[in-house]
């Protein structure tokens, strides 16, 4: 295209042609639109605990933190949580919860610096709607301790977690 258009105009061609697949391919046109992200999707470390999968040492402290403490807790990322809401452009999307615990609380776990994004702030606006509508309560959780690597990896060797196969490269594990 650059030799036919030159190199400014076939830039600019290429740039609208992006921006109108970007626009096609959001909110409801988007074929994960309504569906929970695919195992492995994200970039944290990631794997399963006693066969639950999780993305982020965040999630995963927090699932130790969870049975530690004795609570009851499901995976809130199922069509059950699938919770509508507009982003800052306005477009249609959803969002799945990671964890609904003790039979009334759904949880969203973030470090304290995400939880003020504006587009996890309104994630956490339609959750909130949500679950006033059935007697439920939503929060921000960030676990009061993070796995540290050598207890992960301790975890990894009683065969409690299992890490993704890139992750257990990248950890030597």
């Amino acid at each position: 295209m650059e030799k036919k258009y030159g190199k400014k105009e076939a830039t600019k061609r290429w740039q609208e042609k992006s921006d109108a697949c970007a626009k096609r391919m959001s909110g409801a046109g988007n074929h994960m639109y309504g569906r929970p992200s695919p195992k492995g999707s994200g970039c944290g470390i990631s794997g399963w605990y006693n066969d639950h999968f999780f993305r982020s040492i965040t999630e995963l402290s927090f699932l130790l933190q969870l049975d530690k403490e004795g609570r009851t807790w499901l995976s809130a990322e199922t069509l059950d949580f699938r919770i509508e809401y507009r982003d800052i452009k306005g477009t249609s999307r959803t969002y799945h919860p990671d964890f609904f615990v003790d039979g009334h609380l759904l949880y969203e776990c973030k470090p304290k610096k995400l939880q003020e994004t504006v587009n996890n702030l309104a994630k956490a606006e339609a959750a909130k709607k949500f679950c006033e509508q059935r007697g439920w309560l939503y929060s921000f959780i960030e676990p009061k301790q993070r796995v540290k690597l050598t207890e992960l990896k301790a975890l990894v060797d009683l065969g409690v977690v299992r890490l993704l196969p890139r992750w257990q490269k990248k950890l030597n594990m």
